[in-house]
């Protein structure tokens, strides 16, 4: 694995940010990822180009998650404290939102590598690749069916299920 600053052999890694030789790379490492933090947040939340390749679906994902935490009230993070306290973190909450909307598109989009090392799973790309380009369209749609909604460009909720196909 190559450091993610200068290219160098990494030695340590953390997980979701990336791979780091010395403790200057890490240091530009969490600055950087700081800064991504700080410009996605500035974004609203539904905002997304007309075409998302590999990086931009993962930017997206990632901006989701980061919005839904912040905007979450402080009685749904108490409850998934109790419940499923790794969703509290920004990476872990992008990866459950990218399995799901991946499940969802489909071999029409998406190849899925054959195997994947449990760790790699925070690494964009590691574990699958498009196939397209993704349509806005597609992807919107596919986060109303997997029940992630935005509404009104800040809040995500769940869709109440519709009736059982047979």
């Amino acid at each position: 694995m190559k450091c993610d600053v200068c290219g160098n052999p990494a030695t340590k890694g953390i997980v979701g940010v990336g791979a780091f030789c010395s403790s200057q790379c890490e240091e530009e490492l969490a600055r950087k990822q700081n800064d991504l933090r700080v410009r996605l947040l500035s974004e609203p939340p539904g905002s997304m180009p007309d075409e998302l390749g590999l990086k931009e679906f993962e930017m997206f994902i990632y901006k989701l998650a980061l919005h839904f935490l912040k905007e979450m009230p402080e009685e749904g993070r108490e409850t998934l404290r109790k419940k499923n306290p790794s969703l509290l973190r920004v990476d872990e909450l992008a990866v459950q939102i990218k399995n799901k909307v991946l499940g969802i598109l489909g071999r029409r989009y998406v190849a899925w590598k054959k195997s994947v090392r449990m760790q790699d799973r925070y690494l964009y790309g590691s574990f699958y690749k498009l196939r397209q380009k993704l349509p806005r369209a597609k992807v919107a749609a596919t986060l109303v069916e997997g029940m992630i909604v935005l509404k009104s460009g800040r809040r995500m909720k769940r869709r109440r299920p519709s009736s059982r196909r047979r």
